[in-house]
């Protein structure tokens, strides 16, 4: 029995005639009705990709092809299972502080020693579903001193910063991955290139004048019967387009069968269909190149042409408005765009707990209550606040029962607060004054007060704005006539200018040289009571001005102010916004 030896590196490189010069792109005929074979440095494959041939030779010298069917698992290709990856509930990271004050003794109308203050703050970002950031604070001051109350403060809080800032993150996280796609897109534009190139060199020598000349000389020779010029002498190697299996094992020598056809008769007759089979190759080429390039332009589009440049335009938006347009145009996938980023964006600031209200110069500026707060400004502006505010004045002499104070306010207008807007607030709450003015100081003063306000602003170019507040409040108790009535009734008493304010505001940025400039000018009557406004009784006028200049490359910050009458508010007691 014949043993059958498979000969992987079938020929090796010094047989002559060796098969494993053969490149990829040979093809020979196979059977019938069955297309071409491939030819490969150690075998061969159809042209369908479905049947791999091995080349065989056993002992007498008797060559054959063994098919293989392939298999239907690529082993040339990893497996890629899609897997979804599950963000976490809630990830969560932050610090936390603690700080030991301790004296001696204090130097106070009441005398004690060894007094000491525990301090600790706790600051924590938590991102819910990698998606919604939200910031928690805590902070809690317990000691024995008997003047000082032990005070404990939690602040939830969201802000339309903290949303923009995680979407900027994420973004760039998104690009940088588009950069990766984008090295796979040059790769296939490296092939489409290459298949365009041989495309071009078989044109080019389809359409030369030496094959063209070739072509109808042997066209020539077939009608006519013209010899072969003296001296040509044919290539004693059979040309490889024009192959079959069975001429090219008879070419081995191995093949019993018919003939080998005289060298003259071969060159007579195989230029013209090698002619053919170049033109059909052609054909063939650029059928593909078509399909490459249709494939390319397909990804291409799907990739987007954006870039980078989406991250500066969303970095320099001036408010939610034109953030929202630029991400609507940018078709950002649901990986990076949570579903209602329109809503979250138009949220400016949630809190809940110890929050700080800051709105206007008349009505309320730094307020730090306990209570909730919320800005809402798609296109149109809404804001309420309500909550216990924690400052008063203390007598330490008499310790009087001290009342309780609070804010509510509701604000509402057109427009966004970073450009053009017109803004009206309505306030109301108790707030303690100082009780110097009083009579009878066993009866409870009213400490009620409400008050309406006016705000305007408008956008003078990119980097300037101006504005401009009008308010009325009712009148302080101690103002306040039996007969003019309700404090209500007492804001629209128009013939009485006391309890009125203005309060005029501008602010510009040059971006040649980083400078800020900004100033305020604030005009208060005796009888204005707000809680933007801790002192009473008198009419002021307040007025401040600043400049910010940075110097190194933002390393730097200089920065000079004037004021006067211009007062940091006393009820700003804590405030966690960085």
């Amino acid at each position: 029995m014949k043993i059958l030896v498979s000969i992987l590196l079938f020929l090796s490189a010094g047989i002559v005639n060796s098969y494993a010069q053969f490149l990829r792109s040979n093809n020979i005929a196979g059977e019938s009705g069955k297309g071409l074979l491939q030819i490969f440095p150690r075998g061969m494959r159809h042209m369908s990709g479905d049947v791999y041939y091995l080349v065989t030779i056993d002992t007498s010298g008797v060559m054959a092809l063994i098919p293989f069917e392939r298999d239907t698992i690529n082993y040339t290709s990893p497996i890629v299972k899609s897997v979804r990856k599950r963000n976490p509930l809630l990830t969560m990271h932050g610090n936390v502080m603690y700080d030991f004050y301790y004296q001696s003794a204090i130097d106070t109308p009441y005398q004690q020693k060894d007094v000491y203050q525990h301090t600790v703050q706790v600051y924590m970002d938590v991102m819910v579903r990698d998606r919604y950031p939200l910031r928690i604070n805590f902070s809690t001051t317990q000691g024995n001193a008997a003047l000082f109350r032990n005070i404990t403060g939690v602040n939830l809080q969201y802000t339309n910063r903290d949303f923009r800032n995680m979407l900027l993150e994420k973004l760039q996280g998104w690009d940088e991955n588009r950069l990766k796609q984008r090295s796979g897109l040059n790769a296939y534009r490296t092939k489409l290139d290459s298949k365009a190139m041989e495309v071009y060199k078989l044109r080019s020598w389809l359409n030369s004048s030496a094959q063209i000349q070739k072509l109808v000389e042997e066209r020539e020779r077939k009608q006519y019967g013209t010899p072969l010029p003296a001296g040509n002498v044919a290539d004693s190697l059979p040309d490889l387009s024009a192959l079959n299996v069975n001429t090219l094992l008879r070419w081995k020598g191995n093949w019993t069968g018919t003939k080998t056809p005289s060298a003259v008769d071969s060159v007579t007759s195989n230029f013209e269909d090698l002619y053919k089979a170049k033109e059909k190759q052609l054909d063939s080429l650029q059928k593909e190149w078509s399909a490459m390039d249709a494939s390319y332009r397909e990804q291409e589009a799907a990739f987007g042409s954006e870039g980078a440049d989406l991250v500066e335009k969303i970095a320099r938006s001036r408010n939610n408005r034109e953030l929202a347009k630029a991400l609507e145009t940018s078709n950002l996938p649901d990986t990076v765009l949570p579903k209602g980023y329109k809503t979250l964006l138009a949220v400016r600031s949630f809190g809940i707990g110890r929050t700080l209200v800051n709105y206007s110069e008349l009505t309320a500026k730094d307020i730090s209550i306990q209570g909730v707060q919320a800005e809402y400004n798609p296109s149109y502006y809404v804001a309420i606040a309500t909550g216990a505010v924690d400052y008063r004045f203390r007598n330490y002499v008499v310790n009087s029962n001290r009342t309780g104070q609070y804010l509510s306010l509701f604000r509402a207008g057109i427009g966004m607060k970073e450009g053009n807007n017109l803004i009206f607030t309505y306030y109301f709450g108790k707030k303690q004054v100082f009780n110097q003015n009083t009579a009878d100081s066993t009866k409870q003063p009213d400490y009620r007060l409400m008050g309406i306000a006016l705000e305007g602003r408008m956008q003078l170019g990119a980097h300037t704005f101006i504005s401009g507040e009008v308010a009325r409040s009712s009148m302080p108790y101690y103002m306040q006539d039996s007969q003019t009535g309700s404090k209500f009734s007492s804001i629209f008493k128009l013939s009485d200018h006391r309890n009125e304010a203005y309060a005029v505001k501008a602010e510009s940025f040059i971006p040649g040289t980083g400078t800020r400039l900004s100033g305020v000018y604030k005009v208060m009557g005796a009888g204005f009571q707000s809680f933007s406004l801790y002192t009473t009784g008198s009419s002021q006028t307040a007025w401040s001005a600043r400049i910010d200049q940075p110097f190194f490359k933002q390393q730097l910050m200089v920065t000079a102010g004037i004021r006067k009458n211009d007062y940091s508010s006393q009820y700003q007691q804590a405030e966690y916004s960085t």
